[in-house]
């Protein structure tokens, strides 16, 4: 996993700390882990590849087949995660806002990242704020930051939800 370090303190600086705004569905998920020599495992993450629906910015093209990483993965049944990040489901849409991976990265070379994990990730589908805030209300801690928390990300959904309605209204 890449260190990660805040880009945003506000929904309003998300475009701005983004190299991609996508409208993503993930079709295939393959966990990635690092282990040291006795077996255990020293790191990993998901390394999801999915289909961009539609562009709001940055160079891609509808159409295209782009890899991003999520900061978790699965061993066995288990889902190890960084500060409370769920990971995107096959067949879904998200509103992502992404950023590269330098070009100088040997193992994340031409992949991308969501902004400040979660609220990097919006679900689409109807519902999608309810859904994300259902699978926290488990016990799942989203901790982005200092100060995030669940009622923090929802209100970053609703400015997104609001800032890009044509996203929003189309798979509603």
């Amino acid at each position: 996993m890449a260190c990660r370090s805040v880009l945003t303190h506000s929904p309003e600086e998300l475009q701005t700390a983004s190299d991609l705004v996508v409208v993503f569905t993930p079709q295939s998920h393959e966990t990635v882990l690092k282990r040291y020599s006795d077996g255990n495992v020293q790191f990993g993450y998901t390394k999801t590849t999915g289909r961009v629906e539609e562009v709001l910015s940055g160079e891609v093209s509808a159409g295209d087949t782009i890899v991003i990483t999520e900061e978790c993965y699965l061993s066995g049944s288990v889902l190890w995660t960084q500060q409370g990040y769920l990971p995107t489901e096959t067949g879904d849409s998200y509103l992502l806002f992404l950023r590269a991976y330098p070009e100088t990265s040997k193992n994340y070379k031409g992949m991308y990242y969501p902004v400040d994990l979660e609220y990097g990730k919006y679900l689409l589908s109807s519902g999608g704020e309810n859904r994300f805030a259902a699978a926290h209300s488990t016990g799942a801690q989203l901790q982005v930051g200092p100060d995030g928390d669940l009622d923090t990300y929802l209100a970053w959904y609703a400015f997104v939800q609001e800032r890009y309605p044509e996203v929003f209204d189309q798979r509603a």
